[in-house]
């Protein structure tokens, strides 16, 4: 069995953590995206939060009125993530995004497909071909079409041949 890695998009982590005026996700409700989390749990897979998916959390709990109290909220979960105690993880090769050569490629190809996904999108594209090319099946759990669209094939293991 392959590595399996599911990255968190925006409105999913907005939806989960019940943030005012993002509370809803168009695609899934808040006991689907629980169970759906739950099912890639139960398969072992390895939960990202993007870091730019973070920041825009971040900014939507600014927007709040109760801002502080979902903010202490959100850190606690993500003080959690670093420490290993949940079966989340922040992309950990962040500086792989922000090298010379990978940041002026990225800035190079996003105006390409600007039009159909904004900067963060783009970024959790990257991170899901980054980790396909490390041969991780690879899910983007979003309720955006636009960006699943964008989600890698997934990886085929040759089957044995019977003698």
């Amino acid at each position: 069995m392959s590595k399996s890695v599911v990255l968190i998009d925006t409105n999913i982590l907005c939806c989960l953590f019940q943030i005012p005026g993002k509370a809803t996700c168009h695609k899934y409700s808040l006991h689907e995206i629980q169970t759906k989390l739950k099912t890639y749990e139960d398969q072992n897979a390895t939960f990202i939060i993007p870091f730019p998916v973070i920041i825009e959390v971040g900014n939507h709990i600014a927007n709040t009125a109760n801002a502080f109290e979902n903010a202490k909220k959100f850190v606690d979960v993500i003080e959690k993530i670093k420490s290993g105690i949940t079966p989340y993880a922040i992309f950990s090769d962040q500086k792989i995004l922000w090298d010379e050569r990978t940041l002026s490629a990225i800035m190079s190809d996003w105006p390409k497909l600007s039009n159909q996904l904004s900067l963060c999108d783009f970024l959790i594209k990257f991170l899901a071909d980054y980790y396909q090319k490390g041969n991780w099946q690879v899910n983007i759990f979003t309720s955006d079409e636009g960006l699943k669209s964008f989600e890698p094939s997934p990886i085929l293991i040759p089957r044995r041949r019977q003698k």
